[in-house]
């Protein structure tokens, strides 16, 4: 009898060897991760779990968060390594998701899969999706329609009203409109006013002075998030260790 049940039991170990060693090589989802503010300028306020509080530098940012900036403020978001926003004047933007898919295997292929979506109420944002061998996307849902901008992509997206603008600067920006039609592809140097008439990309080289202005202050923009995130490349997304920000 109690060579049986050492056998029954090596049995056992040996399956549950081999099904954590499966798991192991399995991608963990951490859907609870955290961003993380760049830098601010101005004030800029923030509400999640019924409370406000103000937004500074190095605040930890959740799913369910809503920004809110008056006239003058400015705020850089690294929402996931690599997936950088900058919210500017009178915006009004929700984080709803930041998943991030890692593999049991951290010291080969640690990260598989990074996704942002936000929504966008009002205001304008400058989003950079950095390159990477991983798959990453970040979404912007508007009352107009979702902006989709993945890996080696950087556009900007404008909304007012129901209205939206979409610019891209880098790789091609894709827009699902609201209403269900076809999705429109924008690609590097155009951009695209939707009010529901027109499907029509225009190149900002030919539109005139305004457009070529915000193409290159969206260049610019982007520029600065790309420096202030290299001043960040320590911060670790499913770490909470830094404190100020929101509460949960």
């Amino acid at each position: 009898m109690t060579r049986f049940a050492h056998t029954g039991f090596g049995k056992w170990a040996a399956v549950l060897l081999v099904v954590f060693a499966l798991d192991s090589c399995r991608p963990l989802f951490h859907r609870q991760v955290s961003g993380i503010v760049l830098a601010v300028e101005g004030t800029a306020r923030a509400r999640a779990n019924g409370q406000i509080f103000r937004l500074t530098t190095d605040s930890c940012l959740f799913p369910g968060t809503t920004i809110e900036l008056p006239a003058n403020g400015q705020v850089d978001l690294m929402l996931l390594p690599g997936i950088l926003v900058e919210a500017t004047g009178e915006s009004e933007i929700e984080i709803t998701q930041l998943l991030l898919a890692r593999d049991g295997d951290e010291t080969i292929h640690p990260m598989k899969r990074r996704e942002a979506t936000l929504r966008l109420t009002r205001g304008a944002l400058c989003l950079s999706v950095g390159r990477a061998p991983t798959g990453s996307r970040l979404r912007v849902i508007t009352s107009a329609g979702t902006v989709i901008a993945g890996s080696g992509r950087a556009c900007k997206v404008t909304v007012r009203g129901e209205k939206a603008r979409i610019m891209s600067m880098h790789g091609e920006a894709s827009f699902a409109p609201a209403d269900g039609s076809a999705r429109i592809r924008i690609g590097p140097g155009f951009f695209l006013d939707w009010a529901g008439a027109t499907r029509v990309t225009e190149a900002a080289a030919e539109a005139g002075p305004d457009e070529q202005g915000e193409l290159a202050k969206a260049l610019q923009d982007e520029r600065r998030l790309l420096r202030l995130a290299t001043e960040h490349e320590g911060y670790v997304p499913w770490e909470r260790g830094h404190s100020s920000g929101a509460p949960r």
